[in-house]
């Protein structure tokens, strides 16, 4: 800076201090030095006086700002106060003054722009549902079925309603508003803001700040509920959004912790001891083939996704699924099924045995029946599809952008009558047939590496746990060798 001005600053001196006017006009400021100090100040041709301390950091001068002369909030005695400041907080610690100011302006920044985006969890369910529900373990987002399931517990059934949920090829869910008027999510959310029902939206949580959320008011709204299962699913419902938000620094950048994760949703003692799951009898799985060829003409399709559930290891998700060019491999006598429609989020296949084979000369003799499937991939077509007359060189409609719009999504009305006819229970379900399945083959195939095989699980704890019954006559005659060992022991 040169030789400046030393002068002793009293605030007098500086108050009285005019605008340097003679200065040379490349110049906009003169300097003047405090002989008291190690500060100084500019005085800038427009008026302003602006307060700069100086120090000797790392083999250099440096100069740093230490602000505006106001004669009642910024004076020369605070001017000096805080030089002294910066000296002990920085200087005498090796920081450059200059670089930690940077850092605190940039961390305020990142404060304020968190403060204007303070949301409600509310709002967080809202960009998560927008988002299409992705998954946190893994990429891709929950299938349809789970998205669906989660939106019960999450935003209520009425919203729910007014929601379409599908699957995409690769298994990803999607998400789309019914109301085709609604142009945009937020005018879903305002519209549907009345529609309130006891669920996470409309409670506590959901006007709670995403600052605010912890363990202690997240496992106060699960013990509202009664059942394990529910509360269970609310618990991981809610700690998939938080993990989700975290990830996507609603948060901010300091939170890492998942409140959810302290949280223990303790089990319910089983008075009743299970021995054995329902399945169904070989004359109830004759009276359904008959009922559902009984029913034909009135449920195309949907007899024979029954008939092949009944007699493979699928679910009603996978069946329904099944596309002609991409499933069947006729040439191996394999049903193929990808990782996108599988359970387990792996590729499978099973082998096609006569009596599915029964089955699917079934569906092609349908689809000779009723042509407009031909122009469709699906094993399993809706009958509700566009266009099935053909008429005027028509085909049936197809969306590549929702081509799921076009099969079967469920059964159950076609179930409901099967089951009558056939003289079943009202309690007899469609998953009954998987159950039924893996005890008919734990039959043929003991060995369960074989077994497994056949029923498509990785290993045989579900399946000892989930599906197949307890043979108790064996059981009881193993028991009976096992006595004799110990009253050889004792004799």
């Amino acid at each position: 800076m040169g030789k400046d001005k030393k002068q002793k600053f009293t605030n007098q001196f500086v108050a009285a201090l005019a605008a340097p006017n003679t200065l040379p006009e490349n110049k906009k400021y003169e300097t003047l030095r405090d002989s008291k100090s190690n500060i100084i100040l500019r005085n800038y041709r427009t008026g302003g006086k602006i307060f700069y301390a100086y120090y000797w950091f790392r083999d250099q001068t440096i100069y740093y700002n230490l602000g505006k002369w106001e004669q009642n909030y910024f004076n020369v005695d605070d001017a000096r106060k805080r030089a002294r400041e910066v000296q002990s907080s920085f200087i005498d610690k090796g920081l450059d003054p200059r670089i930690e100011k940077k850092k605190e302006k940039i961390e305020n920044y990142r404060l304020q722009i968190l403060q204007t985006q303070k949301i409600h969890f509310r709002g967080l369910i809202e960009k998560y549902i927008e988002a299409n529900m992705p998954r946190v373990k893994n990429i891709g987002t929950q299938t349809s079925k789970s998205a669906k399931q989660n939106c019960y517990y999450v935003i209520g059934s009425k919203r729910t309603a007014k929601l379409k949920f599908y699957d995409d090829d690769k298994g990803n869910g999607n998400i789309v508003r019914r109301d085709h008027n609604l142009r945009s999510w937020q005018d879903y959310w305002a519209k549907n803001q009345s529609q309130k029902t006891d669920c996470i939206y409309d409670s506590f949580l959901g006007i709670t700040y995403l600052d605010d959320l912890n363990s202690r008011k997240i496992k106060r709204y699960i013990n509202k509920f009664g059942s394990y299962r529910t509360k269970k699913n609310i618990k991981n419902a809610i700690s998939t959004i938080i993990t989700w938000g975290i990830d996507n620094e609603y948060f901010g950048e300091d939170k890492e912790v998942n409140p959810c994760s302290t949280i223990i949703v303790p089990k319910q003692e089983k008075e009743q001891t299970y021995r054995a799951n329902k399945t169904y009898k070989p004359h109830e799985i004759k009276a359904i083939w008959e009922a559902c060829d009984k029913l034909k003409a009135k449920y195309p399709f949907q007899t024979s996704a029954i008939k092949l559930l009944s007699v493979t290891s699928l679910r009603k998700e996978e069946a329904l699924k099944l596309k002609w060019d991409s499933n069947i491999n006729e040439k191996q006598q394999l049903i193929e099924l990808d990782k996108g429609s599988v359970k387990i989020r792996a590729n499978q296949d099973i082998d096609i045995t006569n009596t599915i084979n029964v089955v699917l000369h079934e569906i092609k003799e349908l689809r000779k029946k009723y042509k407009w499937s031909f122009f469709l991939p699906w094993l399993f077509p809706s009958v509700r599809v566009r266009n099935k007359t053909l008429k005027d060189g028509k085909q049936p409609y197809f969306s590549k952008k929702n081509p799921h719009s076009t099969r079967l999504k469920d059964i159950r009305n076609c179930w409901r009558d099967v089951r009558v006819l056939a003289g079943l229970e009202s309690y007899a379900r469609l998953d009954t047939f998987k159950k039924t399945h893996h005890n008919i083959a734990k039959r043929v195939a003991p060995d369960p590496y074989d077994l497994i095989g056949l029923t498509r699980h990785t290993n045989t704890n579900v399946l000892e746990k989930n599906y197949l019954n307890t043979d108790l006559e064996k059981r009881k005659s193993n028991a009976e060798f096992l006595d004799m060992e110990f009253k050889k022991i004792l004799q």
